[in-house]
């Protein structure tokens, strides 16, 4: 169920790119929206590649993430108000868990496929 819910997120954020690419004629845009949808149909017929590409990606946005917060608190965040600061890494912060349980289920889908 974990699997078929990470595919369906990596379906939704390739369409949401090629949406954004086309939709402000930055069609650089439409490479950064095909790999999800490779990593998505990869991991539907279940090559083992597919498993690689996601962890490669979540490791990607995790490491952005991170570095951008780092840049963001070298430059004066947080802010001085606690709960605006909370309410601002909310979400990075549910970035990183989809990056993490998805690497999860994709391993649990690909442990339970290989024994």
């Amino acid at each position: 169920m974990a699997l078929k819910f990470v595919i369906g997120l990596l379906f939704l954020f390739s369409a949401y790119f090629h949406w954004f690419a086309i939709e402000n004629s930055a069609f650089v845009w439409m490479d950064l929206a095909a790999l999800p949808m490779l990593c998505g149909i990869g991991l539907v017929l279940g090559r083992r590649w597919a498993s690689y590409l996601w962890y490669l990606m979540a490791a990607g946005v995790s490491a952005w993430w991170l570095v951008t917060i780092a840049g963001m608190a070298l430059s004066g965040w947080p802010a001085s108000d606690v709960t605006e600061t909370v309410v601002s890494l909310i979400p990075g912060l549910l970035l990183l868990a989809v990056a993490i349980g998805g690497s999860v289920a994709v391993r649990r889908a690909y442990l339970r496929s290989a024994t």
